[in-house]
């Protein structure tokens, strides 16, 4: 993997580069007798950078840089002459059109999709890795940034425009068929996107028992009537047995609503129990001689307590298919109650009610709906919205663009290189021309765009990221891991210095020119008919950024990869220097770290309004408080129990105590004694006091859940690691290893297992040894093998001869150091050598064209690929960065 290859997986930021990128390469057959232009003011031999004995030229600079982003670079060239002078509606041009707010606006958005997370250190670093992404990718000012987006904006806009003339001018035909947008297409999108709302109470449970109960405490009870004939159910008051009245059922949904989600209260729990009401008079409802009514007035502010919220029981369609894909439908079917000729029995749920989630049980009153707008009254709004659609859709920005440009005869893509990429992904129609030009790439509505034009430009934006490639090619050549030839730059003939290499290189070449005589590149575009000479000039430029003119460039190239294999052998030896740098310590901490254990645990958590988990550094003191009791009383009963089942107690006996708990009534005191309870004189309460356990902390929004684990070093966060460390090495100094049923209690080092996550009452069920194998029938642990036994390991490994090593000794090399060589091996580790090699020569480099990495450019992206490197390897870690 090269500098460039790493760039492009690991920066998601642009990627519209990665696609023009994917664009150049995947062209097929060219026009290989068409004249492909060349330089005019520029030296194609011409030194681009000099850096000691290596020397770039502008064509090899060129020749990589047009086959990656030669074609989207000149689109982008033609689109600005465009969309200068094409005006608008207001008679300005589109691209100076665009207003300095709106690049402001379009950055922002860019840097943060969803919006700043309000953390000031997280924003600022999701700024930095932007910045750092349009750095690399060429745009290293502010002024070349918001030239970038200003032609982004400028597209767009144009396009908007385009498509709504394309409406207006099909509205002028009659039939409605031949309109872009139809009358179906408005009403599709009118059925879809404007629906009803409600004013609704809308209470949820996670169980039967737990809605049922809360209707309980209300001294609430269903019953049947009589009503024309038929019996039905509703709410009777079990202490009088009085059918309820109208505005008992509302009191009793504002109750259920204020003991459901008292938690949510401003500094829940209150002293005064009335404070922990959410549901307000003279907020969410008046009074109005002495009758509940309810508010139906939206408000646009969003208060950040629910008490302050006018809108609290106002919902749209989508909001009430996000509870439950089935409760829009219901509510739908129910009479709202302040609707004229309504009846209350039709205008709530008597019984909780489940849809397609069976885990939620409602409680649904409807207050009041209201119909969306009549379709005429937003037709136009509905038109403008299909456009924004049709605008936002994949490749309709760029197909109208490239249809745009197809409406100038005045246009001629004289490169074949470039002219086939465009055809390719740009626009099927493009005519081929046969006119040729000896220093013009394009033509275009009078304009003419020379070589030197475009070298300009790519070289500026991309050339100090092109170098980096070339750079590490041509030193590899000129320096002491070459043994074979002596290199003396390019198109000059060298020395060969060992006859044999060299032998082998060139019977690469002939292989290489026989199959493709045999047609094996003829999948990749490149059949026999195309021509060695031709192939050798597209291929390897295009797939590795080389330029090869003829068969010696060739031979370099192979030279090349010999060189490189090396310089990777010479890098990653087994010196003791390498071993006391890298292999020791690395083995020494694979050891030390080594953990291997399974088991289950109960986690105490809490969520945010979007049901993230939130880490309990932001919980309030009473949240913690809360947290640590429930942890205490679940783990002084888990202790009580035998092992066997101790999985059963946690995994379903507390889960579904927890889910079935009551809340507490939100305007008594918040303790067990306060609460309605059952008794021989409250017989229709159901719960009772032992009932009560859990719901402090439920009340409080504290939520639970079983989870069996798997525990390896480095899969679980630290603190929770170091827990289950505690346990495993407890098993090592007893040597106690297998199936061995341990609880993370208050005799280990930490009081409570706390986490980002929450807090972890822990069961350990199996700790295993370390790596081990067999010798005689008795399990023997690995050690750590010595760099003298490596030694000896590789001596026999490199003269494949058998090994005299014990089966311990050689299972340790394998188990300890064999997967540090591995990565070191890798292609990773080269290419952070080359780029340190790199980055120690800088201060060589001398650019011709001092527009070229003028804010050092060179050594940032440099920098930026060292430290990509450094994350992708386990074992090698970056020494600017703290453990």
């Amino acid at each position: 993997m090269n500098s460039k290859t790493i760039m492009r997986r690991t920066m998601p930021l642009i990627i519209a580069l990665a696609v023009i990128i994917i664009i150049a390469v995947s062209c097929t057959i060219l026009t290989k007798n068409k004249r492909v232009p060349s330089f005019n003011e520029y030296d194609p031999d011409g030194v681009f950078l000099e850096a000691g004995d290596v020397i770039i030229t502008n064509r090899q600079i060129y020749e990589d840089l047009k086959s990656q982003m030669g074609i989207g670079t000149l689109v982008d060239m033609l689109d600005k002459q465009l969309l200068k002078q094409l005006k608008n509606a207001n008679n300005q041009n589109y691209y100076d059109a665009v207003s300095e707010e709106e690049i402001d606006e379009a950055i922002e958005k860019d840097k943060f999709p969803d919006g700043r997370t309000g953390d000031e250190e997280k924003d600022q670093k999701t700024e930095e890795n932007w910045e750092k992404g349009m750095f690399l990718y060429g745009y290293t000012t502010e002024e070349l940034i918001r030239e970038n987006f200003r032609l982004t904006l400028a597209r767009r806009h144009y396009v908007r425009d385009r498509l709504e003339k394309e409406y207006l001018d099909s509205l002028e035909n009659d039939d409605d068929d031949d309109d872009t947008i139809t009358g179906d297409d408005i009403e599709d999108y009118y059925d879809d996107n404007y629906t009803k709302s409600y004013w609704t109470v809308v209470v949820g449970y996670y169980t039967l028992e737990e809605a049922e109960a809360a209707l309980s405490q209300l001294n609430i009870v269903v019953k049947q009537k009589e009503v024309n004939g038929k019996k039905v159910d509703t709410w009777f008051n079990a202490r009088t047995d009085e059918e309820l009245t109208a505005d008992e059922i509302m009191k009793a949904f504002i109750d259920l609503y204020n003991n459901r989600y008292s938690n949510k209260a401003k500094n829940y729990p209150n002293d005064n129990p009335l404070d922990n009401l959410v549901v307000r008079e003279g907020v969410h409802y008046t009074l109005v001689d002495g009758k509940i009514v309810f508010n139906t007035t939206l408000d646009d502010e969003e208060k950040e307590y629910p008490q302050e919220d006018k809108n609290l029981f106002y919902y749209t369609t989508d909001e009430l298919d996000d509870l439950d894909s089935g409760i829009a439908a219901y509510i739908e079917g129910l009479d709202a109650y302040l609707a004229e000729g309504s009846e209350l029995l039709q205008s709530f749920s008597v019984k909780p009610k489940t849809w397609t989630n069976a885990d939620n049980y409602y409680y649904v009153f409807k207050i009041q709906y209201q119909d969306p707008v009549e379709l005429d009254d937003v037709r136009d709004e509905i038109i403008d919205k299909i456009l924004d659609e049709r605008l936002d859709a994949t490749n309709t920005i760029k197909k109208e663009l490239a249809e745009l440009r197809g409406e100038y005869n005045d246009f001629l893509i004289y490169d074949p290189i470039l002219e086939e990429a465009y055809i390719k992904n740009y626009d099927s129609k493009h005519p081929k021309t046969n006119k040729t030009s000896k220093h013009l790439i394009a033509r275009f509505n009078g304009v003419e765009y020379s070589v030197d034009q475009l070298f300009k430009v790519l070289s500026v934006q991309y050339g100090p990221i092109s170098v980096i490639d070339f750079y590490n090619y041509e030193y590899l050549l000129y320096s002491e891991y070459n043994k074979i030839y002596e290199y003396k730059g390019k198109n000059q003939e060298g020395v060969v210095l060992d006859k044999d290499a060299w032998e082998d290189i060139e019977f690469q070449v002939e292989t290489t020119k026989r199959n493709f005589s045999n047609g094996a590149f003829e999948q990749s575009g490149y059949p026999r008919t195309y021509g060695w000479k031709n192939f050798l000039r597209d291929y390897y430029v295009k797939n590795y950024g080389i330029l090869i003119e003829d068969e010696h460039d060739l031979k370099i190239y192979f030279l090349n990869q010999k060189v490189l294999e090396e310089f990777k052998d010479q890098n990653t030896k087994t010196t003791e220097a390498l071993w006391d740098e890298i292999y020791s310590p690395q083995m020494q901490k694979t050891y030390d770290e080594f953990l291997s254990a399974q088991g289950f645990h109960l986690l105490i958590f809490k969520e945010d309004a979007e049901g993230k988990t939130t880490d309990p550094e932001t919980w309030t003191d009473y949240e913690k408080q809360l947290a640590q009791e429930l942890y205490d009383d679940i783990l002084a009963e888990l202790k009580t129990k035998r092992t066997t089942k101790m999985r059963s107690f946690l995994e379903s006996e507390v889960i579904n105590a927890y889910e079935n708990t009551p809340r507490f009534v939100a305007h008594l005191p918040q303790d067990i004694a306060s609460q309605p309870k059952y008794s021989e004189e409250t017989d229709w309460i159901i719960p009772d006091a032992d009932d009560y356990r859990f719901a402090k902390y439920k009340t409080a929004g504290l939520k639970i859940k079983f989870e069996s684990l798997t525990i390896t070093p480095g899969k679980m966060v630290k603190p929770f690691e170091d827990a289950v460390r505690e346990i495993w090495n407890e098993a090592e100094e007893n040597n106690e290893f297998g199936s061995n049923i341990v609880v993370y209690d208050k005799s280990y080092s930490h009081e409570y297992i706390v986490t980002e996550f929450g807090y972890h009452i822990y069961v350990n069920t199996q700790t295993n040894k370390r790596p081990n194998t067999t010798v005689d029938g008795e399990t023997v642990i690995l050690t750590l093998p010595s760099l003298e036994l490596v030694k000896r390991y590789e001596e026999f490994e490199e003269n494949d001869l058998d090994s005299d090593l014990t089966r311990a000794e050689e299972q340790s090399v394998k188990q300890y150091f064999i997967p540090i060589r591995d990565e070191l091996r890798g292609s990773n580790y080269t290419q952070l050598q080359l780029m340190y090699m790199t980055l120690e020569n800088l201060d060589n480099f001398n650019f011709t064209d001092k527009d070229v990495n003028k804010e050092n450019q060179v050594e940032t992206i440099l920098q930026f690929y060292i430290d990509t490197y450094y994350d992708s390897l386990k074992y090698v870690k970056n020494p600017n960065e703290q453990e």
